[in-house]
């Protein structure tokens, strides 16, 4: 088969893309990529051993100033997506804004669509082309389509190696807070404020994930610590999972799916603005699970953060059965799954 995957926007999008594309790959499938232009730079596309297009999809309007060039965007990328859209046979989507074109495309050219919805509030775009999706795969159950497999989040065939036999490190000291490549102003406020309590930042090991763009304010208001690493991308974050004895981060599917893989107790701050309140959702999977405490708070005020590590480190039992709890929640070979499904038909 001739596949065109379509991903693009964040990691949490285009690293399950690249999963995929490595599994169909493998099953000696013709694979493609469209992403977005400003992801050619992703590490995994750079390397990709498929070829990549990409085209300036535009975001979805948020006011009437995006409102007027919104079609005239929409309509460029569109027919940007026509020729690689037209040799496929298949189209699996990601989710996103950056699927939209493409997936119009496929609509007028009758090709058979797939998604993969990564969160557990399907987004605007699953929503809509659910009726033209043949399939439709699943991270967390959702409920209000039709026509959905819980599968899981496809992994990328790196990081399901460096988890292969893995234990969770119940004597580690290291605590990982995860913010993304561009980090979050709230998750770097709340560790600062913590750190300055000098008892918190000598006792433990940190891995704070910054933002690239943050990394001399945040040293600035720290100093030089030598218990705590600031980042912003890190190519070999498997190794930072394996280290962690407990995870502090946003809740996208991405680094939740990856946190799962690892058996990672996790502590959860959802994104607030995060649409349809998805994060929130993601999150409350995780804890109804026992695999994670939700911090559901918009300040950045660290005393509900060191309640809930306090109680995590002092508690290895608690933590234990977290750490079991999460990689009970991992649906292991997803990629698999879905592009058996595929192959079906």
């Amino acid at each position: 088969m001739k596949v065109l995957v379509v991903a693009g926007g964040t990691g949490g999008h285009i690293s399950p893309g690249c999963a995929m594309a490595e599994e169909l790959r493998l099953r000696k499938h013709d694979v493609e990529f469209l992403t977005l232009v400003r992801n050619e730079a992703y590490a995994d596309l750079k390397s990709a051993a498929f070829k990549v297009h990409s085209y300036a999809a535009p975001p979805f309007p948020s006011g009437i100033g995006s409102l007027i060039p919104y079609p005239f965007k929409l309509m460029s990328a569109l027919l940007d997506a026509i020729i690689p859209v037209r040799r496929a046979d298949i189209v699996l989507g990601l989710g996103g804004y950056p699927t939209l074109p493409a997936l119009l495309a496929a609509v007028f050219f009758r090709k058979k669509i797939y998604l993969c919805e990564q969160n557990a509030v399907p987004g605007q775009v699953t929503r809509f082309f659910a009726r033209f999706a043949r399939h439709i795969f699943a991270t967390f159950p959702i409920s209000r389509l039709s026509n959905v497999s819980l599968v899981g989040n496809p992994v990328r065939a790196k990081l399901r190696s460096a988890a292969a036999g893995h234990e969770w490190p119940s004597s580690s000291k290291s605590i990982l807070i995860l913010g993304g490549s561009q980090g979050a102003r709230q998750l770097n406020e709340m560790v600062v404020g913590l750190l300055l309590d000098q008892a918190w930042s000598e006792t433990y090991r940190w891995f704070l994930q910054c933002g690239e763009n943050n990394l001399e304010s945040v040293r600035a208001k720290l100093g030089e610590r030598e218990n705590v690493t600031l980042f912003g991308f890190h190519s070999n974050i498997q190794d930072l999972y394996k280290q962690a004895h407990v995870l502090v981060s946003r809740s996208g599917a991405g680094i939740l799916t990856e946190a799962m893989l690892f058996g990672l107790p996790m502590i959860l701050v959802p994104l607030a603005s995060s649409k349809d309140g998805h994060q929130l959702a993601n999150a409350r999977i995780c804890e109804s699970g026992g695999a994670a405490r939700v911090l559901n708070q918009t300040d950045s005020d660290p005393a509900g953060l060191a309640n809930i590590l306090r109680e995590l480190l002092e508690n290895e039992a608690t933590t234990a059965a977290m750490a079991l709890a999460s990689r009970k929640l991992f649906h292991d070979n997803a990629a698999l799954r879905i592009a058996e499904a595929i192959e079906a038909g």
